[in-house]
């Protein structure tokens, strides 16, 4: 994009942490980071570094469908911890064929977490063994 004239490093990566802009896209986090959808994308000339960030969130938010989100809730996450973890698997490996297995890894180990956290506890008073 600065190559381009569209808007600076620092401009853009300024917007990704503002916050009127970040409620103004619909979006609950402190900052567009996973938000954005990577693609390739063809603007005019004119297209102001917003413009061009509400594309990036606009196509986010139509391949994380609806239909996503509920599967999220579904398996205990957020939609921004789902972002998370997902950003966690993409940068554990460069082949997207391990992603499943790394993924499957990291859901076991919050599986096994999750159930930790609800095993009953057993109360011992002092004297009462």
């Amino acid at each position: 994009m600065e190559k381009e004239n569209f808007c600076t490093q620092e401009k853009f990566t300024a917007l990704c942490r503002h916050a009127p802009l970040i409620k103004k896209l619909g979006i609950s986090a402190p900052s567009l980071e996973g938000y954005l959808f990577p693609d390739t994308y063809f603007f005019p000339k004119q297209t102001s570094c917003e413009d061009i960030i509400a594309a990036m969130a606009g196509q986010f938010k139509s391949v994380f469908t609806k239909a996503r989100q509920e599967r999220a809730r579904e398996l205990g996450f957020s939609v921004h911890e789902i972002l998370t973890l997902a950003s966690i698997i993409e940068k554990e490996t460069g082949e997207p064929s391990e992603r499943p297995l790394i993924s499957s890894v990291f859901h076991n180990r919050l599986k096994k977490k999750h159930e930790a956290g609800k095993r009953p506890h057993r109360h011992i008073r002092p004297g009462k063994f």
